[in-house]
């Protein structure tokens, strides 16, 4: 008795529990969103409104913070569709510590010399303001690692050490590339600016921040030529292949 080949078996989906959203329902659930959106949107500004000064300064934190979640898992769920390694998600958390401490210690010196209009970080009416940057530090981070980890996975990276290295500099890239524009006209500011007696610490500060905002950028563009070399040799070699 013959029998026939055997049938392939069906393709496990990502999300097994979850079927893939058709067109016209991926349409519908944005719409959805957008509607909810705009709803809650308009009520917010209604309650804010005709509310007290108090309410008016919960109204704002429940927003920053709202806002700043969203653009957090976001990242979050960008990051999470990369392998990673118990080590990759150490050096991931230490990152994020390290940004985190590094933006409050950032507002605190621009609020105590009125560089931006707040008071006092650790005021209570500042809760919401100082939650969003926080959460926004997070969220660049985030979509950092998101990189490093396609760093890892494009490049097959194994070892620990250039594994969190990748990591490492991927994460760094978004801050890397505002400061190659900020850290220069810091500099360019306290040399030709109107400051009678410039702090010559906090420029040569600001000039080695900028060596090393251009050393992680050229680092980031090792990694995406060697990422994108990669990709052509795989391309090519399945062309050959066929």
């Amino acid at each position: 008795m013959t029998t026939g080949p055997t049938p392939p078996e069906p393709e496990v989906p990502d999300r097994p529990l979850e079927p893939p959203a058709s067109g016209d329902r991926l349409l519908l659930r944005w719409t959805l969103i957008l509607l909810a959106a705009s709803l809650t949107g308009a009520g917010w500004l209604a309650a804010r409104a005709s509310a007290s000064g108090m309410t008016r300064m919960v109204l704002d934190a429940l927003l920053n913070i709202g806002f700043g979640s969203l653009i957090a898992l976001t990242a979050y769920r960008v990051v999470v569709r990369f392998p990673f390694r118990i080590l990759d998600l150490l050096a991931i958390v230490l990152m994020l510590s390290v940004g985190l401490k590094l933006t409050l210690d950032a507002l605190q010196s621009a609020s105590r010399y009125a560089l931006v209009q707040m008071g006092p970080i650790e005021a209570r009416e500042q809760i919401g303001t100082v939650a969003l940057w926080c959460l926004l530090t997070s969220s660049v981070l985030m979509a950092g690692a998101a990189l490093g980890l396609r760093y890892c996975v494009r490049l097959k990276l194994d070892a620990p050490s250039a594994r969190i290295a990748a990591i490492v500099h991927g994460m760094l890239f978004f801050p890397a590339f505002v400061g190659l524009f900020a850290f220069p006209a810091l500099v360019v500011s306290d040399l030709f600016g109107e400051v009678p007696n410039p702090d010559t610490q906090l420029t040569a500060t600001y000039l080695l921040l900028f060596v090393f905002s251009l050393y992680v950028m050229i680092r980031n563009g090792l990694f995406l030529i060697r990422s994108m070399a990669l990709e052509d040799e795989i391309k090519t070699g399945s062309g050959s292949g066929t």
